[in-house]
């Protein structure tokens, strides 16, 4: 932000240098919302685990509070020698103060002077790539799992929609503030199409959440962390996304956004989606970094994931009791042989007997035995 380069909702055309200093007037105002994706296939305990101590640690953060303060040069070598971060207080309050030196500090705007206090919104969704009813493991314990998932999303929406009536009030209230009526009304009309856009995002949100439900294993939509990190992108939030292993689902969450930034970004047709999708996880940094984690260059799932977060076909392979929905339906089509068939033969062989022969005599190359 103090290098003019942030553009939360990333449109082609924006100017960086008015979204950055926008963006740090808003944290005093708005807080920081911060977006942690949580990727669990609770019908594993210790995913579940993993979910449940992420709930806790998440709501821990709604009491930290973030400073920014002027190192002086008394201070100089105690921030160096943390990195330029303090932090004090105990578990229901903690100040985490960031110390700029006067050059940095200067570009901040007049409302920092005051040294406020920028308040973190933390929000969970959760998800899985896996489908119950494939695996055949749909049983209790497992729909509780979901329905734990279901309530922590609706929990999120909430706290998302309670973040977006601030940033509503901050966004007019900025476009008000110009100096002449032209520029006013200019970007009353640019907020006003910005806020329409996030309000039918979160109703898409709403739908995805409420109109599924737990059902012979088969929960929600994957799409909704997608929609939710759009919705945070363009209220200018961070996002965090996590898994057990951290290497193969967070990759294939991280690539789907990705495309969906790139195609925001340069307006690229719809068709354009999945050819990106392909390219970021079949090259590059995604591969690479399974090389690092896994030594292999393959992403290693438990099942086959929807078609939103499947990577190419010769890019993945599957472990435990999960079986390729792709390749069992080739081998349906495949002709098989009757049962009766493998009954004789194995007779045959159990008593010894010869096939009849068919009439057609062995080829013998020459000089081969």
């Amino acid at each position: 932000a103090l290098s003019n380069m942030v553009n939360p909702a990333t449109e082609w055309g924006s100017s960086t240098l008015h979204t950055s200093v926008q963006w740090l007037q808003q944290l005093p105002q708005c807080g920081l919302l911060v977006q942690f994706d949580v990727w669990a296939d609770t019908h594993l305990a210790e995913e579940m685990a993993m979910l449940e101590d992420s709930d806790v640690a998440i709501e821990d953060l709604r009491q930290v509070d973030i400073r920014i303060k002027r190192c002086t040069p008394e201070q100089e070598l105690e921030v160096r020698r943390f990195g330029g971060v303090a932090v004090t207080g105990r578990r229901g309050q903690i100040v985490v103060e960031y110390f700029l030196d006067s050059e940095l500090y200067n570009k901040l705007p007049s409302m920092y002077n005051k040294c406020p206090a920028i308040h973190v919104k933390p929000c969970l969704f959760t998800s899985s790539m896996t489908d119950l009813a494939t695996l055949g493991c749909v049983n209790k314990a497992a729909q509780d799992g979901q329905e734990f998932q279901c309530h922590l999303n609706v929990r999120s929406l909430q706290d998302l929609k309670n973040y977006c009536a601030t940033y509503r009030t901050f966004l007019l209230d900025m476009s008000r503030s110009e100096l002449t009526r032209t520029e006013k009304m200019v970007e009353i009309d640019k907020s006003l199409s910005k806020l329409q856009t996030i309000d039918q995002a979160i109703a898409c949100l709403y739908n995805s959440i409420h109109l599924n439900v737990v059902k012979d294993g088969r929960y929600g939509s994957c799409a909704v962390i997608l929609q939710a990190n759009d919705i945070v992108n363009r209220c200018g939030g961070l996002r965090v996304a996590c898994s057990e292993k951290g290497c193969n689902r967070v990759s294939l969450a991280v690539s789907a956004e990705a495309a969906c930034t790139l195609m925001r970004g340069h307006q690229l047709p719809p068709r354009s989606f999945a050819p990106a999708m392909n390219v970021l996880r079949g090259q590059g940094a995604g591969i690479s970094n399974l090389h690092k984690n896994k030594q292999g260059e393959k992403y290693v799932l438990l099942n086959v994931p929807p078609s939103l977060y499947r990577p190419p076909k010769s890019f993945f392979r599957l472990t435990g009791s999960g079986v390729n929905p792709l390749e069992a339906t080739k081998m349906s089509k495949r002709p098989q042989k009757s049962r009766s068939f493998f009954q004789k033969a194995s007779q045959r062989l159990a008593s010894g007997t010869k096939r009849k022969s068919t009439g057609i005599q062995s080829l013998v190359l020459p000089g081969k035995p």
